[in-house]
């Protein structure tokens, strides 16, 4: 995940070292200067940049997610203030920030349920619902007022307000064998 024209122009991914070895988090200066490993972080997906490019927020254990195997992470893009925001016995995917870099989405679920969207400010406090359970993958839209989410089977591409009311459609089923995602 790229983050260009920020205060790091660099390029965060999870490099599994060995096959069948868990995702450690490299981050490579976007210079071409050899890459390096964040804070020795291992197991991580879904990596999103804060919108000032000082903070990266993943998923960790979400290959392998049992409830409470998997939680979200905030770590500065130095490596330092790694910081676990999500304690409970569920499973958390997907993180999208919002652009003001206040607050992010994400997917949640736990044992025996579907996942449901919720917000929650940088600090992990705050946490909002704003879904029922089946969607999942929340994007933010860039001026911040609207959240896209698949949800459905075959899924298709919803969209609501940022505080979870006016859900609607965008997209529509479209075959036997596939539906959208975001």
């Amino acid at each position: 995940l790229h983050q260009p024209g920020t205060a790091t122009d660099a390029l965060a991914y999870g490099s599994q070292r060995v096959a069948g070895e868990y995702n450690w988090l490299y981050l490579v200066p976007a210079n071409g200067a050899q890459p390096h490993s964040l804070a020795g972080v291992r197991d991580v997906t879904q990596l999103a940049w804060s919108p000032d490019g000082r903070s990266l927020l993943f998923a960790k254990g979400v290959v392998h997610c049992s409830p409470g195997g998997a939680a979200l992470y905030l770590i500065r893009a130095d490596g330092s203030g790694l910081r676990r925001l999500t304690h409970d016995r569920r499973c958390y995917e997907s993180p999208s920030w919002a652009p003001d870099g206040k607050r992010f989405a994400y997917a949640s679920w736990g044992r025996d349920e579907l996942p449901k969207i919720w917000t929650m400010r940088r600090d992990g406090r705050s946490r909002h619902r704003l879904t029922g359970p089946g969607p999942d993958n929340p994007a933010w839209s860039p001026d911040g007022r609207t959240i896209a989410y698949r949800a459905g089977f075959p899924e298709v591409i919803w969209l609501m307000d940022a505080d979870g009311g006016n859900k609607r459609q965008l997209t529509k089923f479209r075959g036997l064998r596939g539906g959208d995602g975001c």
